[in-house]
Order: C-alpha cells, then sequence, then structure tokens
C-alpha cells in the first residue's frame, strides 16, 4: 500500500511538467486553457489525452489505495474523487475544438474543477491531517470559492483564464502535497 503513496507525488510533478511543456510546445495566450493549446494540433491532442489518462490512472490509484485508508476518510471521499475524475476523462476524451464538443468538453473539465472543492473541505475535516495541512486544504477552498464568483461574475477574468485554471489547480496540488508530507 506505501507504495502508492509515492503516486500523489508522480501524478503531480507528471501533470506540472507535461502541462508546462505543452504550453511551450503548442504556444497560445493566457485566455486560452490547457486543452485550448492541446486542441490547437492534432499532436497536441495525443498528447494531452496520453497525458491526462496517465496522470488520472495514477491520481485516482493514490488516492483510493492510500489517501483514503491512510487518513480513514469516509468512502464518499473515492466516489467524489472517481465522478472528478471520470468527468475529466470524459473532457480528454472530446477536444475543445468548437460548438457542441466545446460545450460537452468545458462541463466535463468543470466536473472535475467543482469537485476539487468538496475534497479540500473533506481533508480539512479530517482528523488525521496536519495544522498546516489542514489550513492549506480551507485556503484551498476559500480560493476556489472566490475563483469560481470572479470567474462566472468579472467578465474580464476570461482573458486571464489560464491563469485561474493553473492557481486553482495549483492551490488543491499544494495542500494535497502539504496532506502527503506533514504528518
Amino acid at each position: 500500500m506505501e507504495i502508492y503513496k509515492s503516486f500523489g507525488l508522480l501524478s503531480i510533478i507528471l501533470i506540472w511538467a507535461g502541462l508546462l511543456y505543452m504550453i511551450k510546445k503548442w504556444p497560445g495566450n493566457k485566455s486560452m486553457s490547457f486543452s485550448a493549446h492541446a486542441a490547437a494540433s492534432r499532436p497536441g491532442i495525443v498528447y494531452y489525452f496520453t497525458l491526462f489518462t496517465t496522470d488520472l490512472i495514477l491520481f485516482f490509484l493514490f488516492v483510493s489505495k492510500w489517501l483514503v485508508p491512510t487518513l480513514h476518510l469516509p468512502y464518499v471521499f473515492t466516489t467524489i474523487s472517481f465522478i472528478a475524475v471520470l468527468g475529466q476523462f470524459i473532457a480528454i476524451c472530446i477536444p475543445t475544438t468548437g460548438g457542441l464538443k466545446t460545450r460537452i468538453h468545458d462541463l466535463s473539465s468543470y466536473v472535475m474543477f467543482v469537485l476539487l472543492m468538496p475534497l479540500s473541505l473533506m481533508l480539512f475535516y479530517s482528523s488525521h491531517v496536519s495544522l498546516v495541512a489542514r489550513l492549506a486544504c480551507l485556503l484551498a477552498a476559500c480560493y476556489m470559492v472566490v475563483a469560481w464568483f470572479l470567474f462566472t461574475i468579472v467578465k474580464s477574468t476570461k482573458n486571464h483564464f489560464l491563469i485561474y485554471q493553473t492557481t486553482y489547480a495549483a492551490s488543491f496540488h499544494v495542500a494535497l502535497l502539504l496532506v502527503i508530507y506533514t504528518r
């Protein structure tokens, strides 16, 4: 079971290194999401699919085989994680290439991002998480609420979508790393 602990760190390193490479290889602008950068070319779409499929498998194995049992989290944490991973998987299967495909892609990817908030809060309420990690989880959840509010209300935030997407995911990943390594 301890081998699965490393899958958490590995999935975070893999996704950030992979996304950084992708935006260098298929550049766009800060109003574009990661998936829009990938959808600019057929090789980008294949790369994005491969990167996220690998990452989602690692992440879910980490959650279900190490995080939940080690922290004695409720089974619903695994269920919410599975729904989040499934939403993201659907999004990577349907590239954001316009029209209905983009709507389905966006809706599916938002499932993952919305569910990071309750996952953060569940970690915050866990008695098996360090105080510093709990604080990071609470701050991540608060940031997510603010980011969603700004993104839905303030139209100019769409000009900085990549920044919001990056900081949103990073807030969860930082909190998760603190959960794993500050015990």
